[in-house]
């Protein structure tokens, strides 16, 4: 709370409200932004939907190595050769097509759901108005390749290790977690040296 107050001057305290107190609910369904409620109880129903449909929980970034194995394949690389793409759920998936690949499929659905959000709630204007300064993209970059490669590492993002790993009860989720939130505790200190707001 204290250093909520100290960073913005008050504590915001209707995110976990069933309805936005400023719009109507069909306009905030529509162009955000979402209570906190809502967003628990659709994640929630997605992964079970997610869980009971696939039998597998919700997952991200394994999509990502496969197209990146794909476009390695389709340049000549053996994938064989990596201990990892042998293993069976791996090696299943390198074989199929991405659009029979469900955590591909559903990436996909994220991306240009992402997309059409963003241009329901006019983000994309914002955006265009506050291009980041080079220090800004430069940590936008390093950030992402250190997370990508993280993922890999602990066996998926705060959504498959997670989120997900939480869900079906893994240990794993938990050591996960103190991890990432010591790294995020480094992150924060290192955003001032990017010119980005605490």
């Amino acid at each position: 709370n204290r250093i909520e107050r100290r960073a913005h001057g008050s504590i915001e305290r209707n995110e976990l409200l069933w309805k936005s107190q400023s719009h109507g609910v069909l306009r905030t369904l529509v162009s955000g932004r979402w209570p906190f409620t809502w967003a628990i109880l659709i994640l929630a129903a997605g992964n079970a939907l997610t869980l009971a449909i696939s039998g597998a929980p919700w997952s991200i970034t394994f999509a990502f190595n496969v197209w990146g194995a794909k476009a390695l394949e389709a340049v000549g690389v053996n994938m064989s050769q990596f201990e990892f793409w042998t293993w069976d759920y791996p090696a299943i998936a390198l074989k199929d097509s991405v659009l029979t690949h469900i955590p591909s499929v559903m990436n996909f659905g994220l991306l240009l759901g992402a997309m059409l959000a963003a241009g329901l709630a006019n983000k994309f204007n914002e955006a265009s108005r506050n291009r980041p300064e080079a220090r800004q993209f430069m940590a936008a970059v390093v950030g992402g390749l250190l997370l990508g490669y993280g993922a890999r590492l602990g066996f998926g993002c705060n959504i498959g290790a997670l989120f997900s790993g939480i869900a079906s009860a893994s240990l794993h989720a938990w050591i996960w977690f103190a991890c990432a939130f010591a790294g995020s505790l480094i992150g924060i200190r290192l955003r001032p040296f990017f010119r980005l707001p605490n």
